[in-house]
């Protein structure tokens, strides 16, 4: 079914992003686990890569939506 490969696609789009974001580059050791994953989140020079990874992902939730209902 083209609706779940869809959502395998999605899936797989937010873990490989997910990975990226996390070994963007590393904060150096006086900050804390917080501190890190905040600053992944939203510092701003993330912001493009999160914006295009939640793009991504929105995109491929519309298209295998639209695929499944136009296939029915």
């Amino acid at each position: 079914d083209r609706g779940y490969t869809m959502q395998q696609l999605t899936v797989a789009l937010l873990m490989i992003g997910a990975t990226d974001l996390a070994n963007a580059h590393v904060l150096g050791g006086d900050h804390s686990l917080t501190e890190a994953l905040w600053h992944q989140a939203i510092g701003s020079h993330h912001w493009l890569f999160n914006a295009g990874l939640v793009v991504g992902s929105v995109a491929l939730l519309v298209i295998g939506r639209w695929i499944s209902k136009h296939r029915s």
